[in-house]
């Protein structure tokens, strides 16, 4: 007999060392030929092309673009702590963060706070109206912002992960 614990464990999908590399290249620029990385792995293309296809089929990965916004005008980064008085408007709240445009990271996280979410603003009135849009949310209790001065370093979870092994 198959649990619930079972059966979402076997839905998630086990990176071996060629997906790693192959995620690898494409988060450094993933619009790269797959000839490209098939050369540098080693590979027929055909393969980099059907592990690619099921990396993205299985939701393991998808390829988007990212803004640097060390490179454009008029961008900071705040991360907001939000401390929420029901547990089960969680979920809701998430969600809820997720839509909005200026939100672009929203974790459920351990200790005094519930939530930590990061916003994207062009100033700090944009900030500002963003903090009292939050105000209204039914189940907020309160929120701590943290405004980024300077990014020194984003870790991507295929270095870590390759670096423990």
């Amino acid at each position: 007999m198959v649990t619930d614990n079972q059966s979402q464990h076997s839905n998630h999908l086990k990176l071996d060392e060629l997906d790693t590399k192959i995620v690898q290249f494409l988060q450094k620029d993933g619009r790269m030929p797959y000839t490209d990385i098939a050369k540098q792995v080693g590979v027929a293309e055909a393969t980099i092309r059907y592990r690619v296809q099921r990396l993205l089929e299985s939701g393991a990965i998808t390829i988007q673009a990212n803004l640097n916004l060390e490179k454009l005008e008029h961008r900071n980064i705040a991360a907001i702590a939000l401390l929420i008085n029901n547990p089960g408007l969680v979920d809701q709240i998430a969600s809820e963060l997720c839509s909005l445009d200026e939100v672009s990271y929203v974790v459920f996280v351990t200790g005094r706070y519930n939530l930590v979410v990061e916003i994207v603003h062009d100033s700090y009135e944009d900030l500002q109206k963003f903090l009292l849009r939050l105000q209204h949310i039914p189940g907020l209790l309160g929120f701590e912002v943290q405004t980024v001065i300077k990014l020194y370093k984003t870790q991507d979870f295929l270095k870590l992960k390759l670096k423990q092994e």
